[in-house]
């Protein structure tokens, strides 16, 4: 048998040992605990840094690009547009004139972020075919800030336009234009050939929105004072 001294010192070299184990494990638990904060509080600010992507509105250069009905807010960046597309004041002043008289039936913008930067105006524009009047349009003028000229704004409008005018039950429409652009939406100047007009040949060019609407022997076309044309014909 031990005495109790003996017996105090076999515990104390069991014991000792094995509560300094547990102190440097209580001690190597405490420096890892701040660990599970900063996992959370990177979680967090991940989640709130997602929510405000969801909720906050976008800046201006992260709006997308959008064709929307022109308003009077839209006046302005109109005229600055129409004016450096084409490097006068013509055609700008043409869209005042139409706007004055009434015959504005449809126009769009393009906007890039809270600028306008695309333009396209449709407008009331005298068409008959055998003596019957039609409810008919002419596409002008069209209009892309130069330096987004290119990117296919121009047919952007030109589509949302003619659907939007097709909505609107309208039967066809006149353009003056590039030959070899506006075939592309369905243009013909083979379409536009009976119409007696102030113009002819490839650039001069119609198209039917109401199937058969341009059917027949022959047409004449009158453009509105607005245009300046001699007699509208």
């Amino acid at each position: 048998m031990h005495g109790p001294t003996q017996a105090f010192g076999l515990v104390r070299t069991a014991v000792v040992p094995a509560l300094k184990r547990l102190a440097a494990v209580a001690r190597h638990s405490k420096r890892r605990k701040p660990a599970t904060p900063r996992t959370s509080e990177a979680g967090m600010l991940s989640l709130l840094m997602f929510s405000r992507v969801r909720t906050e509105p976008a800046s201006e250069q992260e709006k997308p690009m959008r064709i929307e009905p022109e308003n009077a807010a839209h006046h302005a960046g109109i005229n600055a547009v129409t004016r450096a597309a084409f490097a006068g004041d013509g055609e700008a002043e043409l869209i005042e004139r139409l706007r004055a008289d009434g015959l504005v039936r449809l126009s769009l913008v393009a906007v890039d972020g809270d600028r306008v930067v695309g333009h396209v105006m449709f407008t009331t524009l005298h068409v008959a075919v055998d003596g019957r009047l039609l409810d008919a349009l002419c596409l002008a003028p069209v209009s892309v800030q130069p330096q987004y000229q290119g990117s296919g704004i121009g047919s952007m409008l030109i589509r949302e336009g003619l659907a939007r005018a097709k909505a609107l039950r309208c039967e066809a429409v006149v353009v003056l234009g590039h030959a070899a652009y506006y075939p592309r939406f369905g243009f013909s100047a083979a379409l536009a050939g009976k119409l007696a007009a102030p113009f002819a040949g490839e650039s001069f060019m119609a198209l039917e929105l109401a199937e058969g609407a341009l059917a027949g022997e022959a047409g004449v076309v009158v453009y509105p004072p607005a245009f300046g044309i001699d007699g509208g014909h």
